[in-house]
Order: C-alpha cells, then structure tokens, then sequence
C-alpha cells in the first residue's frame, strides 16, 4: 500500500522520518515530498501528481499539507485510495486571517522570515514537548532548508484556498481527522467539529501540539496503519 506524506509550513519531508520508519517497517511504501514554493494550493498539487509513479495513494497531509491532499484528492480522485488529515483545515481562510497571512507575507519579504517561523515554534508542541532537545534541533533544520521563499508562497496559497467542505462531505473514499488534543494552531475543538460534519473518522492523541508527526510519531503511525489496513 502506498502512502503518500505532505508536510506543513515550516517543515519539510524530514518531519514525517519516524512515521514513515514506522509505516514501511510493516510493509507500506510511503513516498514524500517537498512541496513547491506556489502561490496555489491547486497548482501544487498539480505539481505532485506529475512527479508521482502512477498508480493510487493514501494521502495524507499535515496542517498545509492537508490543504494540499485535499485539493490532490479532488484534482484526481481516482488516484486518491483515501484522505487523512493531521491537525489540519478544511474551511477556507477567514478575511481576519487573510489580513494576518499578509502581514507576514511582508515581513518575510523584509527579511524576517526567521523570526516569524521561531515565533511560531513557541505554539507549535504542546507544553510537555517544546523543550525536548531533539525537536528543537530538528525544527532548526527544517526553518533553515524552508526558506524565506517557500514561506511566502505557502501563505499566499493558504491565503487564497476555496472551502473545501463540500467536497470532502461528498468523498466516497476513507476520510480519517487526526487531532492532537494539544493543538492551539488550528484549535482541536474545530477541526473536531467540521470533521464530524464531514463524515470522517477521528482519531484523537493526546501529549501532542501541532507538530504531532515530530511529538507522537507512534502513536501517528499507529492511528494510520489502522486506517489504511481496515
């Protein structure tokens, strides 16, 4: 079964290693990615489905990355096995956090590019994670392989995504929410909500924030293998 893992902003495929370790030491290929510096949601996935081998995949995105499999399973849902999104949004930007994304588009513009993705770590893990010295490091890495560049496209492609809520409602295939209790990025209680109101499974793990692949890769994996093997 081949799963295909799409990162979120200010990550890169690196955040995914110890789930996709997980996954593959039970017979899964997993294939990630890189995603593109667009300024468009569609036009990236559009992009991943060209460099992809063909055949069908479990698409799973996390936070960005879950507007990405979206728009992947609707641009092409008969190569789309199923969809799981992981602290993740459905719904389209509202005009308050349009403003806000483009406000930080200008300031990485003016050079600020780590400063925004530092201030953003301090809300990314939950409080029982955000001083492990391994995350830290690996989210070091990650900021700096990102870029200025790619953070700039990634928030004006979020800024102009549709609403995807329809779409997902009608999805025949598996739909699975993964949730950390944790998360105050994309607030746990609302992806809960428009999750149930889309007809998707839930599952919800507890002692992780919004980097739940990098704070609970177990307990991820585990939440997928039951998903794509059922």
């Amino acid at each position: 079964m081949q799963l295909l893992l799409l990162h979120g902003v200010n990550n890169t495929p690196n955040a995914w290693l110890s789930v996709r370790n997980l996954l593959e030491e039970h017979g899964h290929e997993c294939i990630t990615v890189f995603l593109p510096a667009s300024n468009s949601v569609d036009d990236i996935a559009t992009q991943i489905l060209q460099g992809l081998p063909l055949g069908q995949y479990w698409v799973v995105g996390h936070s960005f990355g879950g507007m990405v499999a979206l728009a992947l399973a609707q641009l092409a849902p008969e190569r789309t096995a199923g969809v799981a999104l992981v602290n993740s949004s459905v719904t389209a930007d509202t005009e308050m956090a349009r403003s806000a994304r483009a406000e930080r588009v200008l300031k990485a513009e003016a050079g600020q590019y780590a400063e925004l993705a530092n201030a953003a770590s301090d809300r990314a893990y939950h409080p029982a994670n955000k001083g492990r010295p391994d995350l830290l490091e690996a989210r070091e890495v990650d900021i700096a392989a990102y870029g200025a560049e790619r953070y700039i496209a990634h928030q004006k492609a979020m800024a102009c995504r549709p609403d995807r809520s329809q779409f997902l409602r009608d999805f025949s295939a598996p739909k699975l929410a993964v949730i950390a209790e944790g998360d105050v990025v994309i607030p746990a209680e609302s992806q809960a909500i428009v999750a149930l109101e889309c007809g998707m499974s839930i599952v919800k793990i507890p002692l992780a924030g919004h980097m739940l692949p990098m704070e609970q890769p177990a307990a991820l994996a585990s939440a997928l293998l039951t998903w794509v093997e059922n």
